[in-house]
């Protein structure tokens, strides 16, 4: 299953509610096993799930958590940049917060 596909389990469109068992036999993914993936993968991978959810405008406290999570790693790989290498130490942080945003 492609993560684009889950999109459409945050936007349903009607709900079925019945009282009918379902099939015993179906191969198919249940809305559980949708969910339990989700959140297996929000596990695994916190930033590249959160920039997802965020740029598919499900989730605005998502957006913002890919944003300080791309922020927190920038910084520590940002002295390999000779021009964020040169910023002082008060200016560095916006600058790569600013970046952040705009990723």
């Amino acid at each position: 299953m492609n993560l684009e596909n889950t999109v459409k389990y945050h936007f349903a469109k009607s709900t079925m509610i019945s009282d009918s068992p379902r099939a015993t036999a179906s191969d198919s993914l249940t809305g559980t096993d949708i969910m339990a993936a989700m959140g297996m993968t929000q596990e695994r991978a916190a930033m590249g799930y959160s920039a997802f959810l965020g740029k598919m405008g499900i989730s605005n406290n998502d957006r913002e958590r890919a944003i300080g999570l791309l922020a927190e790693y920038a910084l520590t790989k940002c002295d390999k940049v000779a021009a964020l290498r040169k910023l002082s130490a008060n200016v560095k942080p916006q600058v790569i917060q600013i970046l952040a945003t705009f990723a």
